[in-house]
């Protein structure tokens, strides 16, 4: 079975949310943001037409992942965020993979 190319992004913006866990430097958390910012920018536009509230709610993690002007949070907080992002994101796969094959 071939995967459609925006259920690989979502796969991958998971896996790099879950690397929060690892500890690495926090110069690391700068490019999460990025991630986050950029993957809930693009999956809201995709995701307009077929499902609006889920957009709604990726604009939201956009404002909240925004690297312009960045929310100031204790480290600890963040792995939450992260963590809580990359299992959104791995659902945001599944409901891509539904999307792709109505198309078809």
């Amino acid at each position: 079975m071939k995967l459609p190319d925006t259920t690989w992004i979502a796969i991958a913006i998971a896996a790099l949310m879950f690397s929060a866990l690892l500890p690495l430097p926090w110069t690391h958390h700068t490019v999460l943001r990025l991630a986050g910012f950029g993957g809930s920018i693009f999956f809201a536009v995709l995701l307009w037409k077929p499902f609006r509230s889920v957009s709604y709610g990726l604009i939201a993690s956009a404002i909240l992942f925004n690297p312009i002007q960045p929310i100031v949070m204790p480290a600890r907080n963040w792995m939450v965020i992260y963590v809580v992002a990359g299992i959104a994101f791995a659902c945001l796969a599944g409901l891509m993979l539904k999307v792709d094959r109505q198309k078809d």
